[in-house]
């Protein structure tokens, strides 16, 4: 290993050292000590920060990386284990983190993202007494849409409640019949009888709003499902919409 990943590792262990003898008797000379070692790691570190702001296109930003840096160097002494691996390869992804975390702030045309950034550049000299409005044209969209999208849930959510109370309705009327044909009681086949069919409403749900709600056909079935193939979750799906249709208008 390097003398300077040597001095590093010395440095961040008095600096973690001093910081615990601080913590736990707030003394003023501890902290001082602390920071000394603190001002040597970052200076054992300045050709990293360095060359990590280049990288992330922050030269024009050069102290605001580098206090971006320092926090990120706080955290990283917190959270040290040596155990794990050396000061010098833990403490880059928190120097990454909190860079880019910046870079997203002061250049958001640089960020990272699928969706396109939609942003207004608003000029300090605009003027006293001027209306500014920036306005995302996408929004009303956006809203109708989710909007529409509760209430369809909303609207399946009831029909679905009103077909399988039917169901179970008619489940237990024909257990009863069958009961007092047999001369016998309710008893645990009847009750069995009840779960099994509530489970099967249940799934008959879940396939239902998956196929209504799905965004795109792709995701109309659960390729994964143990118990229906796609073409069955399609055939259930087509079955319990069209007694929905049928039943709708007097629900």
């Amino acid at each position: 290993m390097s003398a300077i990943t040597d001095a590093l590792e010395h440095e961040v262990a008095c600096a973690r050292t001093t910081r615990a003898q601080y913590r736990a008797t707030r003394d003023r000379r501890c902290k001082s000590e602390e920071n000394r070692h603190f001002d040597r790691i970052m200076a054992l570190l300045g050709p990293r920060i360095r060359h990590l702001t280049r990288a992330y296109g922050l030269n024009a930003w050069a102290d605001d990386a580098e206090q971006a840096c320092a926090i990120a160097v706080h955290r990283a002494i917190d959270d040290y284990d040596p155990a794990i691996a050396r000061f010098t390869t833990f403490v880059t992804w928190p120097l990454r983190g909190e860079l880019k975390a910046l870079r997203n702030r002061v250049r958001p045309e640089l960020r990272e993202t699928k969706a396109p950034i939609r942003y207004s550049v608003v000029p300090l000299d605009h003027g006293e007494g001027d209306y500014i409005e920036l306005v995302d044209v996408s929004a009303m969209t956006r809203v109708e849409q989710g909007a529409a999208r509760r209430l369809a849930q909303g609207a399946l959510d009831r029909l679905l409640s009103e077909y399988e109370r039917g169901i179970m309705d008619r489940l237990c009327r024909d257990l009863a019949a069958a009961d007092g044909s047999r001369g016998a009681g309710p008893g645990p086949v009847r009750a069995a009888a009840i779960d099994d069919m509530k489970g099967v409403l249940r799934k008959e749900r879940e396939i239902v709003a998956r196929y209504v709600f799905a965004d795109g056909k792709d995701d109309k079935f659960a390729e994964n499902d143990d118990e229906f193939t796609a073409e069955q979750q399609r055939q259930i799906s087509r079955r319990v919409l069209r007694h929905l249709s049928a039943k709708a208008p007097a629900i």
